[in-house]
């Protein structure tokens, strides 16, 4: 009797948020920060700033420059977020879209650094790993390298995410 009621199957929109409405925090815990790296790093009592401690001066710089560059990054998101949603019922080309286009540009103006931190900690550790001597602090460099690849992909994910929904539309 009840199957009577239930009439054929819509294929209906999905009400679950589509890919640019994902806020870059959700982006982050969807892709586990940290998840993959060992303790040395991700210890619950151990500060984000301080995780370069201990390493050589120019890792610290580096550590600390990507840091800064995707705090920036964080910052400035759910401002460009909100440009493209401001132009997605609008004509190509109009003021709003241009607008989104030009946020986005400067957002990955913004995670330019981050990029750099990780070319630069990527000569560090190849030097290292071609020097045939003992490694010191290879692991925590390693570690490093993983935490910083894993916020450049959630960044370039981010921007994907809201370039593709302008031209989508």
């Amino acid at each position: 009797m009840l199957c009577a009621c239930a009439g054929t199957l819509v294929d209906a929109p999905s009400l679950n948020k589509r890919a640019f409405e994902i806020s870059l925090e959700e982006m982050r815990a969807q892709a586990g920060i940290g998840a993959n790296v060992d303790s040395i790093i991700t210890s619950d009592n151990l500060d984000r700033n301080d995780i370069a401690l201990g390493l050589d001066d120019e890792v610290e710089m580096i550590w600390k420059t990507h840091n800064k560059a995707d705090s920036n990054f964080a910052a400035q998101s759910s401002n460009v977020q909100l440009s493209v949603r401001n132009a997605l019922n609008t004509e190509f080309g109009s003021d709003n879209w241009s607008t989104a286009h030009v946020a986005i540009s400067r957002l990955e103006r913004t995670r330019a650094l981050s990029l750099k931190s990780l070319s630069a900690l990527d000569e560090i550790i190849f030097a290292k790993l071609d020097n045939k001597a003992p490694n010191q602090n290879i692991d925590r460099l390693l570690q490093l390298q993983k935490l910083i690849q894993t916020d450049v992909e959630t960044q370039n994910q981010f921007l994907n995410n809201l370039s593709s929904s302008l031209a989508n539309r």
